[in-house]
């Protein structure tokens, strides 16, 4: 079994696909190899900082990168919820399913200036 590195998702978003991720992680992609719904057993916190994960792809899709709050026409006020995406990152990541990123790594490759250190 491949050992990965959760940063990697960290690459994915700041190379501009957090869009891409996202579905990834709903199961909407056309990467995700096990049909919907998919169940990957999780803690109670690991389910919280999973749903966070998504919610703050969501916010980097709508607002960008580096931007902690927008506030919606309505005055409501929406958190990019950045530190739960890092500390999920942090754990390994769980409830990602692997497979899903490698298959979708295979087809859109990383630049190697987006790789850590290069």
């Amino acid at each position: 079994m491949i050992k990965h590195d959760a940063s990697i998702l960290e690459v994915i978003v700041k190379a501009g696909h957090a869009a891409d991720l996202h579905d990834l992680l709903l199961g909407k992609s056309k990467y995700c190899i096990l049909p919907v719904p998919r169940r990957s057993p999780l803690s109670k916190d690991e389910q919280r900082l999973y749903v966070l994960a998504i919610h703050y792809l969501h916010f980097v899709t709508q607002y960008g990168l580096g931007i902690k709050e927008a506030q919606q026409p309505a005055g409501h006020y929406l958190m990019s919820h950045e530190q739960d995406f890092k500390e999920w990152i942090e754990r390994g990541a769980p409830g990602v399913f692997w497979d899903d990123i490698d298959a979708y790594l295979k087809d859109n490759p990383l630049s190697a200036k987006s790789h850590p250190g290069s």
